[in-house]
């Protein structure tokens, strides 16, 4: 079962349908939530994550990035915390490649900056797609299992990766109707 839900919606999904004796397993973007493991427990079981990184999926490139990210936080990254980290050195890659005019940010200049920013994370390179301004950036999916590498909430179960994608296999042509406006 393909689902959009996430949090409490999506966790309510996986128990109703566990109890109910459902043989299904759930494909998601947001079952790396912190505590959606150690709540739906063996509902979980099998089920599947898309996300921008997996600890275990490239070490010891990721392994480096994560223990780096729980030196500073206390916790490997996980959910939306990683692609945050990203997000934050693409605009300070953009910030840097554009210069003020009387003082001032333009942020014509700031996003045709965007355009061309480039950064490598530990899955490899990402980039906003000048079309639409889209992030194009690795995926790595991945499955709940108790063969997982790394644990999470507490629990004997992880995210075990099964494939991981570059940007250029993730990435979905822009739309044809995206016509965006510049200034």
């Amino acid at each position: 079962v393909l689902t959009g839900n996430w949090s409490n919606d999506l966790l309510l999904l996986m128990k109703a349908s566990h109890n109910a004796g459902l043989k299904v397993h759930f494909g998601t973007t947001s079952l790396d939530q912190p505590g959606n493991i150690g709540n739906a427990g063996d509902a979980a079981e099998g089920s599947y994550v898309a996300q921008t990184y997996n600890t275990a999926a490239a070490e010891p490139a990721t392994l480096e990035f994560s223990q780096a990210y729980k030196t500073a936080t206390g916790n490997f990254p996980v959910y939306v915390e990683p692609q945050t980290i990203f997000a934050m050195e693409m605009l300070g890659s953009a910030l840097s490649a554009t210069t003020p005019v009387n003082n001032a940010l333009l942020v014509k200049n700031l996003a045709e900056n965007l355009e061309k920013a480039s950064i490598q994370s530990p899955l490899g390179t990402i980039t906003v797609r000048k079309d639409d301004h889209q992030a194009v950036f690795p995926m790595v999916v991945s499955v709940v299992s108790r063969d997982a590498k790394y644990k999470v909430d507490g629990t004997d179960l992880g995210f075990k990766p099964v494939r991981i994608f570059t940007a250029e296999e993730a990435a979905v042509p822009a739309q044809a109707t995206c016509k965006m406006q510049r200034p």
